[in-house]
């Protein structure tokens, strides 16, 4: 069995859960998946730094990673690790208070982490849905100004994210999909 394949039974086993629930924009659906639960789990995570670097533009072609708060940071320390590059945390300053960092002034949005300006990043996601929260992390960036090179996320749940990045003109992969989630017995 690939690595691929044997990383979606995983996830889905840890963390893939059914039932009646709501996204973050309120939407009804009877699948959750409890990213928490797959980023605390030793082996997904080994699993994903061997495959989150292939979905990675050349390793010359950006300069840093850029994880979300809170969900994506394990992420990040993992991909950042294996390719030896830097990573910044992006989050809503509310989320992230008494914790010392430069904070650049976006809404309520504030960076954790050494960059530069005029820098390449790679927005690294843990699950996309609509891609709203990274949709207004890419804008924050912009503002830096941060050039966003690429979006990479483990799961896709294809509910508007590939389309809204499409819109912005920023390539968007993903490891998987809800789709492989409900196909993986």
């Amino acid at each position: 069995m690939k690595l691929r394949d044997q990383l979606i039974k995983r996830v889905k086993q840890t963390a893939y859960l059914e039932g009646e629930f709501r996204t973050r924009a309120g939407k009804a659906t009877d699948y959750y998946i409890d990213k928490y639960q797959f980023e605390t789990q030793p082996d997904i995570l080994r699993s994903l730094s061997t495959l989150l670097p292939n979905l990675c533009p050349s390793i010359h072609s950006f300069d840093y990673i850029v994880a979300p708060a809170l969900g994506a940071i394990s992420l990040a320390a993992v991909l950042s690790y294996t390719l030896s590059k830097p990573y910044i945390i992006a989050g809503r300053t509310k989320k992230i208070t008494n914790v010392y960092f430069k904070m650049d002034n976006f809404k309520d949005h504030a960076l954790i982490g050494e960059y530069q300006p005029y820098k390449r990043v790679v927005l690294l996601e843990d699950v996309l849905t609509s891609g709203k929260t990274a949709l207004d992390v890419c804008h924050f960036l912009m503002t830096i100004p941060l050039d966003v090179v690429k979006v990479i996320a483990v799961i896709n749940r294809e509910e508007g994210a590939t389309q809204a990045f499409q819109g912005m003109g920023v390539p968007m992969e993903a490891l998987m999909t809800s789709a492989d989630l409900k196909q993986n017995k």
